[in-house]
């Protein structure tokens, strides 16, 4: 249960964590894109300052953003929890938190959940600056700026490269079992509800909401594998969905609209959809003719959608079934 508060109620930071007290830091330099401050020995503070370079990579692939910010991002790393919240005053339950007013990336150093909760934040300090109409996506589509931000955090680096949207991350691991327990009792939101709320809703009911926003953004990333262990960036069957969802909310789209459109183009190898189709979803002309230039076919129905979601998640963690044999691989019998 302590694992899962800190990594909810990082939200909470936002609104009761005003200016920070001066801290006297043990270290401040500069790396490629981030302005670091740490009250921990310059080594340690390099793990943390080289693995944010790493994520950096991915977040602009990700995003597709073709130039990165010219301003350094602000790093802040405390010694420990207790230096964190004695000395940075960050309410007791968090595990990082990202300070929008003063563009500053916060946290503490723990090898083993620092760079889950440092690539979790550091994708809501990345979009807010490279993208500044973010945040109206985050206020309209919490499912997927949180989700999202969660598929990050849930890495691993092998040979100096970041995998988002792994099978045995840290995240998936807190994740996984809540989402797997309420699909299993029922107490999942519908998908067509879940999509709908809003972010006052969504931090309402966070243990579940951020797990099955978790779960979503990784289905659509992945699906039909569970990971792809070659990529660093998935490429799922209904990764289009994302990427077009985000850029229709991005362009000024209601959330609504954005979902309905992304639902008819979604699919890489679904059936096209016609432009009175994408007129009826609700978005603008402009929109709707430019995507219908664009990859990708219409989405199973949600109903069905939810069907595909729901089963993965519950087979998620399980071993492939046996590849049954033909009976020309079965050796023969031998006899005595």
């Amino acid at each position: 249960m302590r694992q899962l508060s800190l990594l909810f109620l990082a939200v909470v930071i936002l609104v009761v964590c005003g200016a920070q007290p001066q801290a006297s830091w043990t270290v401040e330099y500069d790396t490629q894109h981030y302005h670091v401050q740490a009250r921990i020995p310059r080594e340690k503070a390099d793990e943390l300052g080289n693995f944010m370079e790493l994520v950096f990579k991915v977040y602009t692939a990700l995003m597709n953003i073709k130039e990165a910010p010219a301003n350094k991002f602000p790093l802040q790393i405390y010694a420990d929890r207790n230096d964190y919240v004695n000395v940075g005053k960050a309410p007791p339950g968090s595990g990082a938190y990202y300070l929008p007013s003063e563009k500053r990336l916060v946290g503490y150093y723990d090898p083993k959940s620092m760079y889950s909760f440092f690539a979790h934040e550091g994708m809501h300090q990345f979009v807010d600056v490279a993208q500044p109409n973010f945040n109206d996506v985050a206020f309209k589509a919490t499912w997927y700026s949180e989700g999202i931000a969660d598929c990050i955090g849930n890495c691993e680096v092998i040979n100096k490269k970041l995998y988002m949207c792994r099978k045995n991350g840290y995240i998936a691991s807190i994740r996984l079992p809540v989402i797997q327990k309420a699909i299993a009792m029922n107490k999942h939101v519908p998908l067509a509800q879940f999509f709908a709320l809003n972010k006052q809703q969504y931090y309402a009911n966070p243990a579940l909401c951020y797990s099955q926003g978790w779960s979503l953004c990784h289905f659509f990333m992945t699906y039909p594998k569970v990971e792809e262990s070659s990529k660093q960036i998935p490429n799922g069957k209904y990764r289009l969905f994302l990427a077009y969802f985000h850029e229709l909310l991005l362009s000024g789209e209601n959330l609504a609209g954005a979902t309905a459109a992304a639902m008819l183009k979604g699919n890489d190898d679904g059936p096209k959809p016609t432009k009175k189709e994408l007129d009826a979803s609700g978005i603008t002309a402009a929109s709707a003719t430019k995507l219908k230039s664009l990859d990708g076919g219409k989405m199973p129905s949600i109903g069905d959608l939810e069907k595909e979601w729901k089963e993965y998640i519950v087979n998620f963690n399980k071993p492939p079934p046996e590849k049954e044999k033909k009976p020309s691989e079965a050796k023969p019998a031998q006899g005595k």
